[in-house]
């Protein structure tokens, strides 16, 4: 029993693992056969490689586009017909996030051969697939597409200049809405001083 995680680059989303039995004595063609069938949804159409095709081209003709340093040696047949691409997960690592998908080792994936020699080998042969193994199936197509929007994309915000926290500027009360002042305890309402006035009973 194995674990797949369809990934859908374009639209930055991992689903969750859906488990498959497999058996260890089918090819590996067929396994990809059965892949390809469960998964085909995450096939690109044609007509989406086409512009990609010819910004290609261009490329060829030694004008310098912007597929020049993203695609490398990719001819305009891996473009206009897609296929799933596999890769297993290492057991021991980071959690699966989308950017360790990005890092993982998919042009180095014995799962992604096209010879017929390794279509035809039985999965025992490939010692990464095992029991409980979690792999990631994607679009060849939306992997090109998704690397070379990573590579092509807006740089990020500069940061904000450090400087000296700014304090709060404290709320200035008018005067005009300051009332009259309480009067303290024992002095009369009016607020003015009183004299103390002494009187002697029996004057010598």
């Amino acid at each position: 029993i194995i674990a797949v995680r369809p990934w859908r680059v374009l639209e930055v989303k991992l689903h969750a693992p859906t488990e498959i039995m497999i058996n260890r004595t089918q090819s590996l063609g067929s396994f990809r056969d059965m892949l390809t069938k469960r998964f085909h949804g995450l096939l690109q159409p044609p007509q989406v490689a086409a512009p990609q095709a010819d910004e290609l081209a261009l490329d060829a003709a030694g004008t310098n586009g912007p597929l020049a340093a993203t695609t490398g040696n990719v001819t305009d047949e891996a473009l206009e017909n897609d296929r799933l691409e596999i890769v297993t997960v290492p057991s021991v690592g980071p959690p699966l996030t989308l950017n360790r998908c990005e890092s993982l080792k998919w042009s180095e994936s014995r799962l992604n051969a096209d010879d017929a020699v390794s279509l035809d080998k039985p999965l025992s042969e490939y010692k990464e697939v095992r029991d409980g193994v979690t792999i990631i199936v994607r679009s060849k197509i939306a992997g090109l597409q998704g690397r070379q929007k990573s590579s092509s994309g807006a740089p990020p915000p500069p940061a904000k200049p450090k400087g000296a926290p700014v304090r709060p500027v404290p709320k200035v009360i008018p005067k005009a809405a300051v009332g009259p002042a309480a009067p303290r305890p024992g002095w009369p309402a009016g607020g003015g001083e009183r004299g103390l006035v002494i009187r002697v009973a029996h004057p010598e």
